[in-house]
């Protein structure tokens, strides 16, 4: 499993995985860097769940470094001051790409996976937190069984909620925001600019963001 080449926004320049179907002059990809804070987490699991069906992993990171969060077969790369301070920063629908001021204490962060065995994966953060435009969050899921072979016609959609109704993809208003797939690996990433819930769905059951 290739986590470690998650895409990474770098100095501004979006670094795409060379499995992928990319412009030829975009850059090769890189390893998650060395002095990143690399975790797996402590997972916490539901009896009789099987693979990473129903699983919660707490993290614990220092906001002002480099962190790669792993949580299962999927992945969340926070690069250094990415994190706006959610005691200063807004939040909600039209806050996404306003300058903030970074975080600079520890916070833990939850993540809860769900439907991973069923091939289509969703995974709910906790708390509500807001991303720094000016920097590069990334979310990689895996897509497993059957539903790899229909990879291409997934996007990772965004929800309020903790149901998938009203889920929406949010690359219809914002392109930077469009789902990639990296088909060797069974992956599916895009660029995320908040937290609540993120699943993998097909394109066609999105609702539209406006």
């Amino acid at each position: 499993m290739r986590l470690r080449y998650l895409i990474l926004a770098m100095s501004g320049v979006v670094v795409a995985s060379s499995a992928c179907s990319v412009d030829a002059t975009a850059p090769q990809p890189l390893a998650v860097p060395t002095s990143a804070g690399q975790s797996k987490g402590q997972k916490t699991a539901v009896i009789g769940a099987t693979d990473d069906d129903s699983s919660t992993y707490t993290f614990q990171i220092d906001p002002r470094r480099d962190n790669y969060l792993q949580f299962g077969a999927h992945g969340l790369w926070l690069p250094a001051r990415s994190v706006c301070d959610p005691a200063t920063s807004e939040y909600g629908m039209g806050t996404w790409n306003l300058a903030c001021s970074p975080l600079t204490t520890s916070i833990t962060i939850t993540a809860k996976v769900r439907g991973a065995s069923g091939g289509l994966p969703r995974v709910d953060f906790e708390p509500a937190l807001r991303f720094s435009p000016a920097q590069g969050v990334y979310l990689t899921l895996s897509v497993k069984g059957k539903k790899a072979e229909q990879a291409a016609a997934m996007s990772i959609l965004y929800c309020a909620t903790s149901t998938e109704k009203g889920c929406v993809d949010e690359s219809l208003a914002d392109p930077t925001l469009a789902t990639v797939l990296d088909r060797p690996d069974h992956l599916v990433y895009r660029r995320i600019k908040h937290f609540s819930g993120y699943l993998v769905a097909e394109r066609d059951l999105a609702a539209e963001l406006y």
